[in-house]
């Protein structure tokens, strides 16, 4: 409940802080209007980002999915992936030593403010570090 609180409260009121994360919301934007899944496109042109689409395309399926296309929705597939860290990060704390220390271990994750900044964020890095946690 902790990680959600601080994961979702608030998540859009603040406008988009940096340029990669306006730039997938306009992505996934582009992938609702147009259906070109594939190769967004930003500004007319054609957005080749060194990084895979499966961010804006979750960003596309939140729009999709909602019917509303603001900073919230946009932001919900990377707090979801924070959410669920937290969740495995206890889950492997319990497995290896006990329910206390997998709950030490999520507080811990929770109190890492660049997490918590990256998790609020419509950015594919939180998505990485959720296929990361799911690998180990």
């Amino acid at each position: 409940m902790l990680g959600a609180f601080v994961l979702f409260f608030r998540l859009g009121d603040r406008d988009m802080w940096t340029g990669n994360e306006s730039e997938a919301a306009i992505a996934g934007w582009d992938m609702v209007e147009t259906g070109r899944i594939l190769v967004p496109h930003f500004l007319d042109q054609p957005f080749v980002d060194n990084r895979p689409p499966g961010a804006w395309w979750l960003i596309a399926a939140t729009y999709k999915l909602t019917g509303v296309r603001n900073t919230w929705t946009a932001r919900l597939p990377s707090a979801l992936a924070a959410l669920i860290c937290i969740l495995l990060v206890y889950a492997m704390g319990k497995r290896a030593a006990n329910a206390n220390a997998g709950f030490l271990s999520a507080l811990i994750l929770m109190g890492m403010l660049f997490f918590v900044f990256t998790g609020r964020m419509s950015q594919q890095d939180m998505l990485l570090t959720l296929s990361t946690t799911l690998c180990l």
